[in-house]
């Protein structure tokens, strides 16, 4: 009897819903540019006992940006109210084992130059979502 890698079983479990998050995105996040995948997950460090998977989303509509809202703190997990409801639309089509380990982050293409060297304490947080590996582009409908 073969026995199953537990680790590449999660990533199977992750790589699933993470077809389901694409799939909710497409549908919930107005003017949708891209859906990429960055930190521990995409650097195959990821420990499926106690890391998040970090996506990014990207929207083109400044509307949903932080600054819009008077609100921009120099940290990307701040959420304008119109962003959190776009992300529970996005979460509630998900069910796996790993659904509340997801940390999706909706961000403008202004948020992203105002992130752009901002350093989290991992280096800079625009510069890693941007060159996280892309699930989803606008341009490759």
């Amino acid at each position: 009897m073969e026995l199953i890698d537990s680790k590449m079983l999660n990533r199977n479990v992750v790589e699933a819903e993470l077809e389901k998050l694409i799939s909710a995105a497409r549908k919930f996040a107005p003017s949708l540019r891209e859906i990429r995948i960055f930190g521990s997950y995409n650097k195959g460090e990821w420990d499926s006992e106690k890391s998040d998977v970090d996506v990014f989303i990207e929207i083109g509509d400044e509307y949903y940006s932080e600054i819009r809202d008077g609100q921009w703190f120099p940290d990307y997990r701040t959420e304008s109210k119109q962003r959190q409801k776009i992300r529970c639309e996005i979460m509630s089509f998900m069910d796996g084992n790993y659904k509340d380990r997801f940390s999706v982050h909706i961000l403008s293409p202004n948020d992203i130059k105002r992130l752009w060297n901002y350093d989290a304490g991992k280096g800079p947080i625009g510069k890693n979502m941007k060159i996280g590996r892309l699930l989803y582009s606008f341009k490759s409908k």
